[in-house]
């Protein structure tokens, strides 16, 4: 628990593994082989182990009806279609973002203010802020919500013991962490740029806040995995957007901002439904 102020520093150094892995394959093969190099070197060196949390929740939260059994389901080792399904959709929407990024030509790239002269490209740069960014995530949401300890899962020694322990997230440890976050994007990314990653980073984390407290009365490990992928995701998505055509039309913003709102706002209703279902 108290490491967790590292995060981003260790989600930075992820960042740099990745995007060497990046810069190295694109010299031999296309953009999109460099990208899927790229992301293979960084599930291998973390073992797969946010993917792990995404897949579950994606099988927790699509098949369970109420708290009790959403969290029976995200301690099944098995891979029910929810998780295959959106796995694949996930982890196509990274390799085709990155590729979009490779593949932008010198005149589409533009420099980060604070090193005019960094000669990166703007897929590993995008690999550099996503990874440190998204880790940030698991800091408010240990320090502002309940930790949910489950007696039914196998590790609960393990997880039952972090849920004790959530006092050792300190205000202070919570700023060393933030601190880091605001750094790398500024000094890897022109200023427009940098603020639009913080305000995805902070709606993914409101939003993940919000929905966990909502249908499972909290978070726990996998949710929080789950929500650093969402987020390492949509900071893709936003840095290989064109945003320039969103200015002229922003009607593809308004759609893609009320189907994620959707959802939540529906959430209600039927997690009420479950939980009369439990009882």
């Amino acid at each position: 628990m108290r490491s967790m102020m590292h995060f981003p520093f260790l989600g930075l150094c992820v960042g740099i593994w990745a995007a060497v892995w990046l810069e190295a394959a694109a010299v031999l093969w296309t953009p999109f082989v460099a990208a899927a190099a790229s992301t293979l070197a960084g599930v291998w060196i973390t073992g797969a182990f946010h993917e792990d949390g995404l897949a579950d929740s994606l099988d927790a939260f699509g098949g369970g009806w109420g708290r009790l059994q959403i969290l029976r389901i995200m301690t099944d080792t098995r891979v029910g279609t929810y998780a295959l399904v959106g796995m694949i959709l996930v982890m196509g929407m990274k390799l085709k973002s990155l590729e979009v990024l490779q593949s932008l030509s010198q005149s589409d790239i533009t420099t980060s203010t604070f090193l005019p002269s960094l000669s990166l490209s703007p897929a590993s740069v995008a690999l550099l802020v996503a990874h440190t960014v998204s880790r940030w995530t698991v800091l408010p949401l240990i320090y502002s919500c309940h930790y949910i300890q489950d007696e039914q899962s196998a590790k609960r020694g393990l997880y039952n013991w972090f849920a004790d322990s959530q006092r050792l997230l300190t205000l202070p440890r919570l700023c060393l962490g933030t601190l880091v976050t605001i750094l790398v994007p500024v000094l890897l990314l022109p200023v427009e740029q940098a603020m639009s990653v913080f305000l995805v980073v902070v709606l993914v984390t409101l939003g993940a806040s919000y929905y966990g407290n909502l249908i499972i009365g909290g978070v726990i490990g996998d949710y929080l995995g789950a929500t650093i992928q969402v987020c390492e995701l949509c900071v893709y998505l936003l840095l290989s957007a064109d945003l320039k055509q969103a200015q002229t039309n922003p009607f593809p913003l308004v759609m893609l901002a009320g189907t994620a709102v959707l959802p939540i706002l529906t959430s209600r209703p039927l997690i009420d439904f479950g939980f009369r279902a439990e009882c």
